[in-house]
């Protein structure tokens, strides 16, 4: 009796070595991907800036030119 319970626990303990070594794989391979979002959220953020930067050059142009459009036709310009 003592030895099937010696080798009930010697096989938990093994399945429970190759849960933490599986759980260690998977939490190195988390970190890597986590990695990888992090550097694609700073590349999209950087994007996103540049993209409101010439957003509002644009639309100060459109509005500059709109006004002398305006001008121009109610001559007072």
């Amino acid at each position: 009796m003592s030895d099937d319970i010696h080798e009930r626990l010697a096989r938990v303990e093994t399945t429970l070595a190759s849960v933490v070594t599986t759980q260690g794989h998977q939490n190195v391979m988390l970190e890597k991907i986590d990695s990888k979002l992090d550097k694609q959220d700073e590349r999209l953020r950087n994007i996103e800036t540049r993209s409101a930067t010439f957003a509002t050059v644009a639309a100060a142009a459109v509005s500059v030119g709109t006004s002398l459009i305006v001008a121009k036709l109610t001559g007072k310009a």
